[in-house]
């Protein structure tokens, strides 16, 4: 998943906290990528377009809400990024 962010460092401070996903590669304060398992990377952040972007304005479009599957949960769990994209994360295998 790739995320127009406003901060890549929070996005990278969020994503590391609240699943654990390991940085694998940062360009500068632009753009950064996490993964798990030493995958080359399952979620991009970048600013590209959006720096100092703050929440999404829910009337405009983007990217509402994203679903992760993960056999490290046994119900469904509901969190929500600093830009107020909603992670849902369901019990299965990915």
């Amino acid at each position: 998943v790739h995320l127009r962010v406003g901060r890549p460092e929070e996005a990278e401070a969020w994503w590391s906290h609240e699943f654990g996903f390991d940085t694998v590669a940062k360009y500068g304060g632009q753009a950064v990528f996490l993964s798990s398992g030493h995958y080359h990377h399952h979620i991009g952040a970048n600013a590209w377009q959006s720096a100092g972007a703050g929440r999404r304005d829910p009337s405009r479009s983007g990217l509402a809400w994203v679903e992760m599957r993960s056999d490290n949960v046994a119900s469904e769990t509901t969190r929500e990024d600093p830009w107020g994209t909603v992670v849902r994360t369901v019990p299965g295998k990915a």
